[in-house]
């Protein structure tokens, strides 16, 4: 009866369905209080579970006199209804392997494409900003001149909420007389603060957190956010940026 239960569950009977169905086979002919009182199911379960079992076609309502009483399909009926059920199966099975090449394709393409996003409101840009807050380290290189007027007090609020979270940051700011002030002000153990020279300056701003690289544009005053989520591009933009930290002195 164990090998019964499992082939049942097999095609999709619950537990409950499976009693139901085996004490109609021994009763024969019966009725909702007599499954309750006999399988110790409580009746607002059984009818649930009878019309899942005439929904498959393996119970059948008979109406005798003026009572409604279940009469059970005979194993023939089961057998068949099993049959029906592999053959659906065997359909599904033959869809899926002929769009297995499709489903693949979108497997990798989710595993080893990187994501990339676009962004031209300061509010998207808020929001992305609050993503690094998850992070534990940010390394920043903002050495345009329009960055700071553009994103005004959205950028301000960024590095101060990193400082005040106590994350660790390495930042490179312009080598100008502004820039060093900004770096002798704001340098700390956990915020670090360098001074790029001005050749190797450019107006694009790049914010390195996780796996997300975020280049910041500001061309003609539009604001524009490129956004790259991998892991191995967010890892080799960390070790070029630690390349350009190294040779930079501290101020």
């Amino acid at each position: 009866m164990d090998d019964l239960q499992t082939a049942l569950k097999t095609l999709g009977f619950s537990d409950e369905e499976i009693v139901i169905y085996l004490t109609a086979l021994e009763t024969g002919l019966t009725t909702v209080l007599d499954i309750s009182r006999k399988t110790g199911i409580p009746r607002s379960t059984v009818y649930l579970n009878i019309d899942a079992l005439k929904a498959k076609n393996l119970l059948k309502e008979v109406e005798v006199g003026k009572k409604i009483q279940y009469a059970p399909a005979s194993p023939d009926e089961l057998i068949e209804y099993a049959k029906h059920k592999k053959d659906e199966m065997n359909k599904s099975l033959n869809s899926i392997t002929l769009q297995a090449p499709q489903l693949t394709m979108l497997y990798r393409q989710k595993a080893n494409t990187p994501t990339i996003r676009i962004f031209t409101t300061v509010e998207e840009i808020q929001q992305l900003f609050m993503q690094a807050y998850g992070d534990d380290r940010v390394h920043i290189q903002h050495t345009s001149s329009r960055g700071r007027i553009i994103l005004g007090i959205v950028w301000e609020n960024f590095l101060d909420e990193l400082r005040r979270r106590m994350m660790y940051t390495k930042e490179l700011v312009n080598d100008t007389p502004e820039g060093r002030r900004y770096a002798q002000i704001n340098h700390t153990i956990r915020n670090e603060v360098r001074c790029l020279p001005q050749k190797y300056a450019t107006e694009a701003d790049i914010i390195l957190f996780g796996d997300l690289v975020i280049y910041l544009t500001y061309r003609k005053g539009q604001l524009s956010a490129l956004v790259i989520e991998d892991s191995e591009i967010a890892y080799t933009e960390k070790v070029k940026f630690m390349l350009t930290w190294s040779q930079v002195q501290q101020v």
